[in-house]
């Protein structure tokens, strides 16, 4: 096993991004290299330790004009070591102890990862992949046993009433019978899962009654023609109306989050210890109407961490 872990870094003046090779004396990491990462390298790779502040090792040379050795503390500017700053220069190894250096503990969006061209990459001992409705495994479900339908008036009905392909998950209701269905997909109990979509609840019609749902773990949402709800363990943590931004997510083997347009609306720990369902479903009640339902969400981003076997 490799005794050095990879610390991504950042230059705020130029938007280089740099990887450090850190590695532990005692109880502190300490940076033993210092190299270029490309843009796309940059925006997909993710920092594997943190610590409060980090210190070049002594294989290094100190900063040439203060002799410090904190990454990013330095007060020498680039003026005072004559470099001029910009993006794709050769870079001088002053550029370490810079304060317009900073380490970057971001991790990966799906966009990010779906414009990478290996469609994963590793983070802190997971493979970070693409999930979409037809590169996995989601399995459908029907929680209705009966569904009465009267041909002679309403021949018109869909046959296929969840349509789930790519990126896009869409759902077509019944003009006589009740409706709770949709699709599952199964992640390990050690995996990690997010979920980012931008939601227009025009396109939502439960008729009549009714939500498309999302949930997995203590992860709930409801969502209707006018808004929706966002729920953990239950308990509500966010109303929303008829446009926003959600991102859902499950990390470190319980660790819950729900955000809504960027702000984080709530946070849980609940360890698990089962494997763990990712539904899309769609319901609503019974009715004797020509009107259908229907739901559909485009450009869901997922991204599932698999956890490496030993």
């Amino acid at each position: 096993m490799l005794d050095t872990k990879f610390v991504k870094a950042y230059c705020k003046k130029t938007g280089q991004y740099f990887g450090l090779e850190v590695k532990k004396y005692g109880l502190e990491w300490k940076v033993v290299n210092m190299d270029f990462l490309s843009e796309e390298k940059g925006r997909v790779l993710a920092s594997e330790v943190k610590q409060k502040k980090f210190y070049t090792n002594k294989n290094l040379l100190a900063c040439s004009k203060c002799n410090s050795r904190e990454v990013g503390g330095c007060s020498c500017g680039p003026k005072k070591q004559g470099i001029t700053c910009k993006k794709g220069m050769k870079y001088n190894f002053d550029c370490v102890y810079c304060k317009e250096l900073e380490i970057d503990y971001s991790l990966p969006t799906a966009a990010d990862i779906s414009g990478y061209q290996n469609k994963s990459v590793t983070i802190q001992g997971k493979e970070v992949k693409i999930v979409t409705f037809s590169n996995v495994t989601w399995t459908k479900f029907d929680n209705i046993q009966d569904h009465p339908h009267n041909f002679f008036e309403f021949p018109f009905e869909p046959k296929v009433h969840v349509i789930a392909k790519k990126e896009d998950i869409e759902f077509h209701g019944y003009n006589i019978s009740q409706m709770d269905e949709g699709v599952y997909y199964v992640i390990g109990e050690n995996d990690d899962f997010e979920i980012e979509c931008n939601v227009n609840t025009s396109t939502i019609k439960p008729h009549p009654g009714g939500c498309f749902y999302i949930s997995f773990g203590i992860i709930s949402a409801d969502i209707y023609l006018e808004g929706g709800k966002f729920y953990l363990n239950k308990k509500e943590v966010a109303s929303v109306g008829s446009q926003f931004s959600m991102k859902l997510s499950l990390t470190e083997k319980g660790k819950y989050q729900i955000f809504i347009d960027g702000k984080l609306v709530g946070s849980s720990y609940q360890k698990v210890d089962n494997p763990t369902k990712i539904t899309f479903g769609f319901k609503h009640d019974a009715h004797y109407c020509k009107e259908l339902s229907h739901a559909y969400l485009k450009n869901i981003k997922m991204t599932q961490g698999v956890a490496k076997t030993q």
